[in-house]
């Protein structure tokens, strides 16, 4: 089973709760890439190589390019030949780590390498009948591709009439669990956007805060201080990544849990935060660190009892459901996962659509990645960059 095919084509999906906020930035468009790679057998696996957040077309256009220059060290390349299932997966992980090592590559390389490697892994397990990823734990409870996987739903409005209908929706969905972004607003109006979400999702529901690490931790230890009363669960990097002390500052002088989401770029990185109890909470997201890195991070974690959570970057459902198959690693009781943002967008690419009910989202069954691509809806919302490379 050699490969002879990488070919990727861009998207750009409307958001359906327009405009969407990612870090300083709004957006009414998601933009993305999917890849697909065949063998010469003519198993096919599909994989996507989004940018973090909505995208633009200049990063796809930057994704597209590495692609296309990775694409000569896969092509001829035997993907299965006579090993064992286990290290025909480290083999694929160990390629990826060469063609775009973790702490050396910049985030184009690494959404480039996770749609690249989910490709193959899913090439790899659809022709051989394999799971896409299948961790095994004799420590503890087993998780399985069965069990239902918890979610937050992702807040993106502020004014009252909006909020009660996205958290309608959310609640008939079944979900309990919400995440804000905070600190692009002026202090009393997002206050007030704390106070509805409590009023309209209930006191038994859980609120969760992302500030993409826009404050200094003395802003971050007063701002916690008036957030505080309304329940948070956690608040995800209040302070630059770049700042790992003043992270850990924040963790000893604020009463709410701190989680490190952009400053998880590594296990050096990680160590560091666990060395000088930074956080409480991992945010683990496959496609700013690529998959083998992700696996092992997410494994790492919760070997040493750390709380893990792991989030998609608005993908489409490829994208999603390869990053959902991380929780496995996950124990039992862990938090929701922000894996429900399938529903943000006007269509999430695939042939069934991602569905959460009573709060959780399913992985579905069978080999691979666990999905089709809708070759209509791409065709509908495709875009440039498109391309590809033979043998």
């Amino acid at each position: 089973m050699k490969i002879n095919r990488v070919a990727w084509r861009g998207y750009r999906v409307p958001f359906l709760w327009s405009p969407v906020a990612h870090g300083a930035l709004r957006a009414s468009h998601r933009h993305g890439l999917l890849i697909r790679i065949t063998a010469d057998d003519g198993s096919t696996g599909i994989g996507e190589a989004s940018p973090i957040g909505a995208g633009s077309p200049t990063q796809l256009e930057e994704i597209a390019k590495i692609i296309k220059e990775s694409a000569a060290a896969l092509l001829g390349r035997e993907l299965v030949g006579e090993y064992p299932r286990s290290l025909v997966f480290i083999r694929i992980g160990m390629l990826s780590a060469k063609l775009f090592p973790p702490q050396k590559s910049s985030p184009p390389a690494r959404a480039a390498g996770f749609g690249l490697e989910t490709a193959m892994l899913d090439l790899v397990s659809r022709a051989m009948g394999w799971a896409f990823l299948e961790p095994k734990h004799p420590e503890r409870i087993q998780r399985s591709a069965e069990t239902p996987i918890r979610t937050n739903a992702l807040i993106t409005t502020s004014g009252y009439e909006e909020l009660a209908t996205e958290i309608e929706l959310a609640r008939s969905q079944g979900m309990t669990s919400f995440k804000i972004k905070v600190g692009r607003r002026p202090l009393s109006e997002e206050l007030e956007t704390l106070r509805a979400v409590r009023e309209l999702a209930g006191s038994n529901a859980t609120i969760r805060l992302d500030a993409n690490g826009l404050w200094t931790p003395d802003e971050a230890v007063a701002v916690l201080k008036r957030f505080k009363p309304f329940g948070i669960e956690y608040i995800e990097q209040p302070v630059s990544p770049e700042d790992p002390k003043g992270l850990a500052e924040v963790r000893r002088r604020s009463a709410v849990p701190i989680a490190a989401d952009e400053a998880v770029v590594s296990w050096p990185a990680v160590k560091k935060l666990i060395e000088i109890d930074a956080a409480d909470i991992f945010i683990v997201k496959a496609a700013r660190l690529g998959f083998h890195h992700a696996v092992f991070l997410t494994s790492a974690l919760t070997k040493r009892n750390r709380t893990v959570v792991i989030t998609s970057s608005l993908e489409s459902g490829i994208g999603i459901l390869a990053a959902a198959h991380l929780t496995k690693f996950l124990p039992l009781n862990a938090p929701a996962c922000g894996l429900a943002t399938a529903s943000l967008l006007e269509h999430d690419l695939l042939e069934a659509p991602l569905i959460v009910e009573n709060g959780c989202l399913t992985l579905p069954q069978g080999p691979g990645i666990g999905a089709a691509v809708n070759p209509e809806a791409l065709e509908r919302y495709a875009v440039p960059p498109k391309g590809e490379v033979t043998e």
